[in-house]
């Protein structure tokens, strides 16, 4: 099961940044590239059951076989920076055993060196 985050009420801009994402019903999904590992906020427990993927590669293994190809080539283009952002639509696996459509959108930070650390993403 992948870790989740609660967010800090004592900061009002990331309180309101979290309460706008709740009312939108978006699940917010922080990709750490050096370990793989997957943090999601927000509405992944809806889609996901409770169960929602914890590493990079789970969530490729979650979503519809046609969808992969396009959003395996999403990421890869965002992260050599041929686009400024990450988007992309497809299908994943839910707690119900159904397929849900996603919309992802979200952007790459990098380190000092350029390289990717994570990819923050709604």
């Amino acid at each position: 099961m992948a870790e989740t985050n609660r967010p800090d009420e004592d900061n009002p801009q990331t309180s309101r940044a979290a309460s706008a994402v709740a009312a939108a019903g978006d699940a917010v999904c922080e990709w750490r590239f050096p370990d793989d590992r997957l943090i999601w906020d927000g509405a992944a427990a809806e889609v996901f059951g409770g169960d929602a993927p914890g590493t990079g590669a789970a969530l490729i293994d979650a979503i519809h076989h046609d969808d992969t190809p396009r959003r395996q080539q999403a990421v890869r283009a965002h992260l050599a920076g041929e686009t400024p952002k990450l988007e992309c639509e497809y299908r994943v696996l839910g707690g119900d055993g159904l397929y849900h459509w996603v919309h992802e959108r979200g952007a790459v930070e990098r380190d000092a060196a350029g390289e990717p650390r994570r990819l923050l993403a709604t």
